[in-house]
């Protein structure tokens, strides 16, 4: 978030204290947008906590320690489906305006890349994940390996999931 501002710079003082120049209807539009967010970030705070939840419950805490290290090397295919998705839709965007009936062939051909470099990334992920693991974590960590393939396996495919939701965003002919 810092380095959108560094680059782009910050609104001044005096930009700030003055009144929108957004319509009412404009204002309020943008404010939903906000109401949705505010619905579904705790949500999503939920729904991804959980599993932690249920596994001290369960299990105890030395369980969650031990899949907590397992996740944050089994995940880095969402840091790079969420890099490739702050990018996808706005030249996605940018495509579908300028020809729609191009934009279905060369964003097909451009998600078919896509789709193999995640798969390549989960490949990778899953058979090195247990190896950094066992290179970077203490020994009581070293169970959590196991469960690397299988959580790198889901991001894979919740970028099925998410990238067609994004494609939903573009406008219709």
């Amino acid at each position: 978030m810092v380095a959108p501002a560094l680059l782009l710079g910050t609104p001044s003082i005096a930009a700030l204290s003055q009144p929108s120049a957004l319509t009412w209807q404009e204002g309020a539009a943008l404010i939903k947008i906000g109401l949705a967010g505010i619905v579904t970030a705790p949500m999503f705070w939920l729904l991804s906590s959980s599993d932690h939840w249920f596994l001290e419950h369960y299990h105890g805490a030395e369980a969650v320690g031990i899949y907590s290290i397992g996740y944050s090397v089994a995940i880095v295919g969402m840091m790079v489906n969420s890099a490739v998705m702050s990018v996808w839709l706005p030249e996605a965007t940018r495509e579908y305006e300028q020809d729609p009936a191009r934009a279905q062939m060369t964003l097909g051909r451009f998600m078919s890349r896509l789709i193999a470099a995640m798969a390549l990334i989960w490949l990778v992920v899953a058979a090195t994940g247990g190896d950094i693991i066992r290179w970077l974590a203490n020994e009581r960590f070293h169970a959590t390996a196991d469960v690397v393939p299988y959580i790198a396996g889901g991001v894979f495919f919740m970028a099925f999931y998410t990238w067609p939701m994004q494609d939903s965003c573009l406008p219709k002919s």
